[in-house]
C-alpha cells in the first residue's frame, strides 16, 4: 500500500501547522531579542502588511480551487442524473418484454449512484463503483439482446446512444472524485 499526503487526517495537518507557526514565531522573537531589534526605526509595519496581503491572496486562491472542484463535481453529478433520466425515457419505448428488466436495472443503478461512497468510506466507494460497473454490464447485455432482436429500430438505437452517454458520465463523475490537487501545489 502506498502512502499519500491525502491519507493524513485534517486534524493532524491543522495541529502540525499551528505548531509550525508557533515555532517559527518563537524563533523570530528570540532572534529579534538577541540582535536588540529596534521596532521604531524599522519597516516592520510594511513587511507585516505585505505578508498579510500575500496570505490573503493564498487563502483566496485556495477557496477558488476548492470552489472550482466543487462545481466540477456538481456538474458531473447533474450530467449523470440527466443521462440516467434520458436512458430511462428511451427504455420506456422498448418492447414490453424488455422494458421491465431494463427499468429495474436502471432503478438499482440510480440507487447505487445516489449513495456513491456516502458516508465517505473508501471501501464503500470501491464497492459502489464495482456494483455500478456490474449493473452497467448487465444493462449492456440486455441492450445487446434487444438490438439483436430489432437491429433497425429507432427507439433501440436511441436507447443504445443514451446508455453510451450514461457510461461516459459515469466515468466523468468518477474522474472528478479521483482528481486531486497535486501535493507540490499544496505545499507551495
Amino acid at each position: 500500500m502506498t502512502w499519500s499526503f491525502y491519507d493524513i487526517p485534517l486534524l493532524v495537518i491543522l495541529i502540525l501547522t499551528i505548531c509550525l507557526v508557533f515555532a517559527v514565531s518563537e524563533i523570530a522573537y528570540r532572534s529579534a531579542r538577541r540582535t536588540r531589534y529596534d521596532a521604531e526605526h524599522s519597516d516592520a509595519g510594511t513587511l507585516a502588511g505585505a505578508a498579510l496581503g500575500l496570505l490573503a491572496l493564498l487563502v483566496a486562491f485556495s477557496f477558488s480551487i476548492a470552489l472550482s472542484k466543487y462545481d466540477a463535481r456538481r456538474e458531473a453529478v447533474l450530467d449523470e442524473a440527466l443521462a440516467l433520466g434520458s436512458t430511462a425515457n428511451y427504455a420506456l419505448m422498448l418492447p414490453a418484454r424488455d422494458r421491465g428488466p431494463i427499468l429495474a436495472l436502471l432503478r438499482e443503478y440510480a440507487i447505487v449512484r445516489i449513495g456513491l461512497g456516502v458516508p465517505y468510506n473508501p471501501a464503500k466507494l470501491r464497492q459502489d463503483i464495482a456494483r455500478s460497473i456490474d449493473l452497467q454490464n448487465r444493462l449492456w447485455q440486455r441492450a445487446a439482446a434487444v438490438a439483436g432482436a430489432q437491429p433497425q429500430s429507432l427507439p433501440v438505437s436511441r436507447f443504445l446512444d443514451s446508455l453510451n452517454e450514461l457510461n461516459h458520465d459515469h466515468e466523468r463523475r468518477l474522474t472528478t472524485l479521483r482528481v486531486r490537487i497535486p501535493v507540490p501545489v499544496i505545499v507551495c
